[in-house]
């Protein structure tokens, strides 16, 4: 079975996504297959940061600066990003169900004696290690978890209510939205899968929302909180929120979500 692609991502791709992907390569090579980029790639990986991941036992003097564009025709499962630069610039890339930002210090902008930008980059790295050693862990306990219920009829129809918002992408000015960004990759994949997805949104598209029986009904009862609200062949599965991360990967397969519960 392919492995998973996860993408790191930093501004120059010289320093911490190259640590990043240097110890989850390390920690988690056999059961991911782990790239880093940049959105302005320096070029070159800083001779320190090679420096003290050897000390580690772990090698990055091969590694090379990419540009995150390099990526974009590849299916990736998972981007993380490190720096703040990157999460704005960074776009969805395809089969993209999973972003998370874990921000660290930039090591380069390190001053001082040599000794003193070690402890730097020493810092930053053990930082770092620790945090992808925790996410390595994580998804081997996903591996380990119940599976999902076996899928039964594959799913012809997803049809969104949004509430009003400027972008429904989770990419609108310089504010990500995660969980915006992973739902509508999710749509995407379904739509290009043959499911019949709809999206409104109520700022923009409110007839849609007053046509429908049911949504008019619990806006005029409820209130706009009470959105977004997602069908699954024409049944309300998400009342109030969006599908969580295993509920999407159970979508994912074409299926009715295994009978979700509605819950707010």
């Amino acid at each position: 079975m392919k492995k998973p692609s996860i993408l790191v991502l930093c501004t120059g791709n010289s320093c911490r996504s190259h640590l990043a992907e240097g110890i989850l390569r390390a920690v988690a090579g056999d059961l991911l297959d782990v790239h880093s980029a940049g959105s302005k790639p320096a070029g070159y990986v800083h001779p320190l940061g090679i420096r003290v991941m050897r000390e580690i036992d772990i090698d990055i003097s091969g590694h090379r600066s990419k540009h995150m564009n390099d990526f974009l025709g590849q299916e990736i499962e998972t981007v993380i990003t490190v720096c703040g630069n990157a999460d704005q610039a960074c776009p969805v890339f395809p089969g993209q169900s999973n972003r998370h930002h874990w921000g660290f210090d930039d090591p380069a902008h390190a001053v001082g004696t040599e000794e003193e930008q070690l402890a730097v980059f020493r810092r930053v790295r053990d930082e770092i290690r620790r945090v992808f050693i925790a996410y390595a862990d994580g998804r081997r306990d996903q591996l380990k978890a119940t599976p999902l219920p076996t899928p039964s009829p594959a799913m012809k129809s997803v049809r969104v209510y949004d509430p009003a918002m400027c972008c429904p992408t989770g990419l609108c000015g310089t504010d990500i939205d995660p969980e915006l960004v992973n739902f509508a990759a999710l749509l995407a994949r379904l739509g290009r899968n043959g499911v019949k997805v709809e999206r409104y949104n109520l700022g923009q598209q409110p007839m849609a929302f007053v046509q429908n029986p049911s949504v008019k009904a619990l806006l005029d009862t409820e209130g706009t909180g009470v959105l977004p609200l997602v069908f699954v062949d024409g049944e309300m599965r998400f009342k109030g929120r969006y599908p969580t991360a295993p509920e999407r990967e159970a979508l994912d397969r074409s299926t009715p979500a295994g009978k979700i519960p509605v819950s707010a």
